[in-house]
């Protein structure tokens, strides 16, 4: 893909004064300090981390189409996270589950009964809804079997 990409930047009109020989020639790459934001880092380890308990759950209990799951966050910090207008649609995409109706829950939420629970770290707590779509019995004569 390298080669083609070059080739067709090779053909491409040139801007007045660009002498640039090659799309493929630059610097190494150097660290720079200004780029380093830990929070930002850390909101989206959140969210990764999230989404991954979300998708776990889901395909856990088999759920194809339209899951609707509860994020209930355990300390304001976090819930202040999950609650940007930025962070749906990245758990959204990272679950990939973009026809699915995420809640976030504050921590004084209490979550109702009908969902599976994933604690995806102390913080936050997944709850995808089972009611209707998961024969409880036969879970629980799997978890039986397991025993």
């Amino acid at each position: 893909m390298p080669l083609l990409t070059e080739e067709l930047w090779q053909r491409l009109p040139r801007r007045e004064g660009d002498r640039t020989p090659s799309i493929t020639v630059t610097a190494y790459p150097e660290y720079r300090e200004d780029f380093n934001n830990t929070a930002a880092e850390a909101e989206y380890e959140l969210l990764v981390d999230t989404s991954a308990g979300m998708r776990s759950l889901i395909s856990e209990y088999g759920i194809k189409e339209n899951a609707i799951t509860f994020v209930q966050a355990l300390d304001e910090s976090t819930h202040k996270v999950l609650s940007l207008p930025t962070s749906l649609p990245i758990l959204r995409s990272l679950a990939l589950k973009t026809k699915s109706d995420i809640n976030v829950l504050s921590p004084s939420d209490a979550a109702s009964t009908g969902y599976a629970i994933y604690t995806v770290s102390s913080p936050v707590t997944v709850f995808p809804e089972l009611k209707d779509r998961v024969d409880i019995d036969k879970g629980i004569i799997k978890a039986r079997t397991k025993l």
